[in-house]
């Protein structure tokens, strides 16, 4: 006989989300935690323990997007995927993988990447409201199980890495297209998050104001933005002092708007 389900719930001020899921983990449950902090919502689900799901809301980068972005998957594709998902009323991760739209080692890691994200940014609330409900989970579900030490792990090390961009990219710097655009012997070829955020650049927005435009998380949109600079794409515009100027590659090291779609692959040579 299955046991009834029951409710854990918390305010985020007196008990971090870290410390229940450890408690959730430990104690191998099954269930959906469901995180609000003001209008934001990241619901969780565990089998045995393990995190095997996460959804932001809000967000257009779920992991269907991401499987466009890293080019796993078009437009078109995801199109024909979501009606048949609706035909079939399936989850929209067995669409994908039996439909033959991805491959399965893509899928596994387009949605360990969401769980990862959505719970980095769980775990940096320092205010809101939290419940956890046992039961009720769908087996189908399943692809990925990531464990709550793995995830601990994951955000301390993403923590780390946000510390060194906000030093390389102060918080007020302003970019533009490189002025040395077009005169360099290598080709660079864009990713569809990367034309998503190249497309925002006008030479008046801030680095946190991109952060707030870009529909992507702070870490991911910092570390976009560093790449291109790396990679001479684009440049700061503002004054930035040397001291808070950190090269990344020395240290080992990664909402409201909706942007226009990417363009082609970009690439450029020197002419």
């Amino acid at each position: 006989m299955n046991a009834p389900p029951r409710m854990l719930s918390g305010i985020i001020d007196g008990i971090s989300a870290s410390e229940t899921f450890r408690l959730i983990g430990h104690s191998r449950k099954t269930g959906v935690f469901r995180g609000v902090n003001g209008e934001l919502e990241i619901e969780v689900t565990f089998v045995d323990g393990d995190v095997v799901l996460a959804r932001r809301s809000g967000r257009s980068e779920g992991f269907e997007r991401r499987l466009v972005a890293v080019g796993a998957l078009t437009e078109t594709q995801l199109r024909k995927a979501l009606d048949l998902n609706a035909a079939t009323q399936r989850d929209l991760a067995t669409t994908l993988v039996s439909g033959g739209f991805v491959e399965r080692e893509q899928l596994d890691a387009a949605l360990t990447q969401e769980i990862e994200q959505a719970v980095a940014e769980l775990f940096s609330w320092r205010q809101g409201s939290f419940t956890f409900q046992t039961g009720g989970v769908t087996e189908g579900i399943r692809y990925v199980a990531v464990t709550v030490h793995q995830l601990v792990a994951h955000h301390t090390h993403e923590a780390e890495e946000l510390a060194l961009l906000r030093r390389a990219i102060p918080a007020t710097a302003r970019f533009a297209l490189a002025p040395t655009l077009g005169r360099v012997e290598d080709q660079v070829v864009l990713r569809g998050d990367e034309w998503q955020l190249l497309a925002l650049i006008d030479g008046r927005k801030s680095a946190s104001e991109l952060v707030l435009t870009s529909n992507l998380s702070e870490l991911h949109t910092m570390r976009i933005l560093r790449s291109l600079v790396d990679r001479g794409v684009i440049a700061m515009v503002s004054p930035v002092a040397r001291e808070d100027f950190v090269d990344l590659r020395d240290q080992g090291a990664g909402r409201s708007g909706s942007p226009p779609p990417p363009p082609p692959p970009f690439s450029r040579r020197r002419s």
